[in-house]
């Protein structure tokens, strides 16, 4: 690095490696094209979402995408969404590299951990290859990135009210997670919305787009959690006047367990006798081994019958403590349609909205009754 040679295993977007010196970086005549263009639109004003938008609707291929095509990377989980985002036109605004000059040991290993190193360690050498724009225009573009990031840390921001969502809206056309937005009013209280961000960050024609009040979808969601509760723990009910049926059920998955270790206990002690009568001349040495492989085999199935049984009690527990937990929280939203963030969490996988307004709800709960209703089925045919 203090040689001013390259050392990354994949050049920076808008370069090469030389073809007779990997450490060497040169320019990509195709890349360097839109790097250009994008140092161009910065010092001409256009923000980093403004700049991603316009390379995703001209259909230029992310850095990830451009280098699959050439070959160089091919593992899926490098390779990102295939959209430009605003982070990688900010890498890339901010990166010396186009400059002609190397900055290299901008991080380190520490416990095994790669974490950010302090300035003074990185290591700097001028004029190490040919730059694509000049350090005129690159200290210009740092300026207005500066001065932006300045005025955005000077707002004053109100404090948001907690996301009870979080994590769990989608839009239903393009999969991208819903963008929780403050509008705020003078004389009332702020109201919050779900919006896909699409169509600013990606292109015009990348969804229909989705836009909903975060009150009324928390309203919606307390009707369907209520239907679905009430369907769900109809289906599977578990309540206190099924108590003796449930305890007949772990009577009888106990008897099988027992009766499964006492016919283990038996037949390890046929095993111990073969070999005595293998000694004793009863047994010839091929009579022996093939009496001991089916014992023995029996003896696994058995052990494997018990595990499986044991399980189904653990799951009839399970479930029953799910079913009481169920039924508080459906009395909960009967009570006051109050949705927490612990109450989402528990009940709600994931949500979706179209542009039309419609929600469809993936939860939490129905795929562990119909679990139960199929382990204590196999249980019960053991």
């Amino acid at each position: 690095m203090k040689d001013g040679k390259f050392i990354g295993a994949r050049t920076p977007y808008g370069y090469l490696k030389a073809e007779d010196d990997c450490h060497q970086l040169i320019i990509d005549p195709v890349a360097a094209v839109v790097v250009q263009r994008m140092f161009r639109w910065a010092s001409e004003g256009a923000g980093l979402n403004t700049i991603a938008v316009r390379l995703n609707e001209a259909g230029v291929l992310t850095p990830s995408h451009y280098k699959k095509m050439q070959g160089k990377i091919t593992h899926a989980n490098l390779l990102g969404s295939g959209k430009w985002q605003t982070r990688t036109v900010g890498v890339i605004l901010r990166s010396e590299v186009y400059t002609g000059d190397l900055v290299q040991g901008q991080t380190k290993t520490v416990d095994h951990r790669q974490i950010k190193a302090d300035a003074e360690e990185w290591t700097v050498v001028r004029d190490t290859h040919e730059a694509i724009i000049s350090r005129e225009q690159f200290a210009a573009v740092q300026e207005i990135l500066n001065q932006t990031a300045s005025r955005a840390k000077a707002r004053e921001v109100k404090a948001f009210t907690p996301n009870l969502l979080k994590g769990k809206v989608f839009c239903a056309h393009c999969g991208g997670s819903l963008h929780r937005q403050r509008n705020i009013r003078k004389k009332s209280d702020d109201v919050y919305f779900y919006h896909c961000l699409s169509q600013s960050r990606i292109s015009k024609n990348a969804c229909p787009g989705v836009t909903i009040r975060e009150d009324a979808l928390l309203d919606m969601l307390a009707d369907m959690l209520q239907d679905a509760l009430d369907t769900v723990l109809g289906q599977y009910t578990l309540s206190l006047a099924e108590l003796p049926r449930q305890a007949a059920d772990r009577a009888e998955l106990r008897e099988k367990i027992t009766s499964r270790k006492q016919e283990i206990q038996r037949l390890r002690g046929i095993v111990r006798s073969l070999y005595e009568n293998l000694v004793q001349g009863v047994l010839t040495k091929d009579e022996y081994f093939d009496y001991k492989e089916k014992y023995e085999s029996r003896i696994a199935d058995l052990a494997v019958e018990i595990e499986q049984l044991e399980d189904g009690l653990r799951t009839m527990d399970t479930q029953i403590e799910q079913h009481r937990a169920l039924e508080q929280d459906a009395a909960q939203i009967k009570t006051d349609r109050g949705l927490t963030g612990a109450l989402i969490e528990r009940l709600i996988d994931r949500i979706e909205v179209s542009h039309d307004k419609q929600i469809t709800v993936r939860y939490r709960f129905q795929s562990e009754f119909e679990t139960y209703a199929e382990v204590l089925e196999q249980c019960r045919n053991m």
